[in-house]
C-alpha cells in the first residue's frame, strides 16, 4: 500500500559509505516505476531482466535510452546469451573463416515469444562488433527486416518468432550467411546449443555444447 513510499527513506540510513550498492529489480519493466527511480538514485548498479518485461521490444528500447546514465544497468538476459556469443565467435576463429565476417550478406534470427530480447541482443552484439549501421526498416513486436551496411557492403537482418508448431523450448536460432560459409546456432530439445558450419566444397562441421542456464 502507501507505506511502500517509505522504503527509500528506510533504506538510506542502512547504506555503508564507500561500499558499492546494487539494486535488483527481479521482475518486470522498472523504467516507469517511481519506486525504482527513487531507489536507483542510491545505487551504483541496477540489475534487471528484460525477458520478464511485459513488452520486451519497448522495454529494451527504454533500457537502451538509459545506457550511460547512473546507475549502470546489468541485464540478466545478456548473461543468458553468453554461450550463444561464444559459439558464434568461435565459429569464425580460424584464419580461413575469419575473412567471412566481412562478407556477411544475411542474418536470420528466430525466437519464441518469451525470448525476443535475447534475439535482439544477439543481433545488436553482432552489429556492434562488426560495425554494421542501420539503413532502413526496423523491428516491431512481431519482428521485421532491417537493412544494414558497413562501408560499401550491404546486408539484411530478419528477426521473428518461430511458427506456432515449433518446439517452444527453443529460445532462438541464429543463421549467418556469408559469401562461402553459413553458420547456424540453434537450441535443440536436449538443451544443447548446436553449431553447424557449412563451407563451400567441404563437409559440414557440427558441434554441440550443453546449455543448462535458466532460459
Amino acid at each position: 500500500g502507501s507505506s511502500i513510499e517509505q522504503v527509500p527513506g528506510t533504506i538510506l540510513p542502512l547504506l555503508v559509505p564507500d561500499v558499492p550498492v546494487v539494486l535488483w529489480y527481479p521482475y518486470g519493466d522498472p523504467f516507469h516505476d517511481p519506486l525504482f527511480e527513487r531507489l536507483s538514485s542510491m545505487a551504483d548498479r541496477a540489475i534487471v531482466d528484460t525477458k520478464t518485461f511485459p513488452d520486451q521490444h519497448e522495454g529494451l528500447r527504454r533500457m537502451a535510452a538509459r545506457v550511460g546514465q547512473e546507475p549502470a544497468i546489468s541485464d540478466l538476459t545478456w548473461g543468458r546469451i553468453t554461450l550463444w556469443r561464444e559459439q558464434i565467435a568461435q565459429s569464425f576463429d580460424s584464419l580461413a573463416l575469419m575473412p567471412q565476417l566481412h562478407a556477411v550478406s544475411k542474418v536470420e534470427i528466430r525466437h519464441t515469444p518469451k525470448a525476443q530480447t535475447q534475439a535482439l541482443l544477439i543481433l545488436g552484439w553482432l552489429a556492434s562488433r562488426l560495425e554494421w549501421k542501420p539503413q532502413a526498416g526496423g523491428f516491431g513486436a512481431q519482428g521485421g527486416t532491417l537493412q544494414m551496411a558497413r562501408n560499401n557492403d550491404n546486408l539484411e537482418a530478419t528477426l521473428g518468432p518461430y511458427p506456432a508448431h515449433a518446439d517452444n523450448r527453443r529460445s532462438a536460432s541464429v543463421k549467418i550467411i556469408c559469401e562461402t560459409v553459413t553458420v547456424q546456432v540453434t537450441h535443440d530439445e536436449h538443451d544443447l546449443l548446436l553449431t553447424r558450419i557449412e563451407a563451400a566444397g567441404k563437409p559440414a562441421i557440427q558441434r554441440g555444447v550443453p546449455w543448462k542456464i535458466a532460459n
